[in-house]
């Protein structure tokens, strides 16, 4: 495997390797501006690929709906954790960020906890745009 920041893979997405069936980001696209490394992930996809992203959702997060940088505090784990800063999307943004990186959602699915019901993460799974 190969170990690239995303400001490093989006300018060079060819060392990425791939190409690749599918690329996943499991709550890993923290910043404001996540069209670059999602354009160059798609350059990296074979024919029927797709790009999935897992990420916490709106409602489990609370506070103003608003795209926005938001603290990560980690309390509910303990002292093991530093606060991070991560950049919060509404699902209007999501959407209109992948549809600038040349994805189109295919799907989306939304974990709930299991004896609340509420819902955990977004699972967006996405393709290229113009692929069947």
């Amino acid at each position: 495997f190969e170990v690239l920041d995303y400001e490093t893979a989006a300018q060079a997405p060819a060392e990425l390797g791939g190409p690749y069936d599918v690329a996943v980001f499991n709550f890993a696209i923290l910043n404001d501006d996540a069209t670059p490394i999602l354009r160059a992930v798609a350059r990296q996809l074979d024919v029927g690929g797709r790009v999935i992203v897992q990420t916490v959702h709106p409602v489990a997060v609370g506070g103003t709906y608003a795209d926005g940088w938001r603290q990560e505090s980690f309390a509910d784990l303990g002292d093991a954790f530093d606060p991070m800063p991560w950049y919060f999307r509404t699902v209007g943004s999501w959407v209109r960020t992948f549809r600038s990186a040349g994805l189109t959602v295919t799907d989306l699915r939304e974990p709930t906890h299991g004896d609340a019901g509420t819902p955990l993460s977004l699972l967006w799974t996405t393709e290229p745009q113009g692929e069947d």
